[in-house]
């Protein structure tokens, strides 16, 4: 929808950015929000662990405040600071990968045996005259 024709040009509508039409620029917005959702998501999971948000705060040189408004959806970080954050999500998913982790199957449990004397029945003794 045209607003004004200059020399053959035509000037797209505020919600159209560069000939894209509404669609598409939902999609281009929509796309990088679901990857910043995501990458927000696996820092809030390697975060849960003592002392991983204080970590993740000096790694950005950011205040641990701001990560935890970050990682609570209250605001967004900017570009610098997504990928430096990325960095330290895969750097920290790497180590969990690499780092021994728990034992699959646990060892059977022993059986302890007992002597019989605690399964047979005492026989009660005669009462006293």
């Amino acid at each position: 929808m045209p607003i004004q024709t200059i020399k053959g040009a035509s000037l797209q509508s505020k919600n159209s950015c560069c000939g894209v039409t509404q669609r598409g620029y939902n999609a281009l917005v929509t796309r990088p929000l679901k990857k910043l959702a995501s990458l927000l998501a696996r820092a809030s999971r390697i975060t849960s662990a003592r002392g991983k948000k204080s970590e993740l705060a000096r790694f950005l040189g950011e205040p641990r405040q701001r990560v935890n408004d970050w990682l609570s959806g209250a605001r967004a970080p900017g570009g610098e600071v997504t990928l430096q954050m990325l960095e330290w999500v895969q750097a920290e998913e790497d180590n969990q990968k690499t780092s021994p982790g728990r034992a699959s199957t646990r060892p059977e449990r022993k059986t302890q045996f007992r002597s019989s004397k605690v399964y047979e029945k005492t026989k009660p003794s005669p009462p006293k005259r």
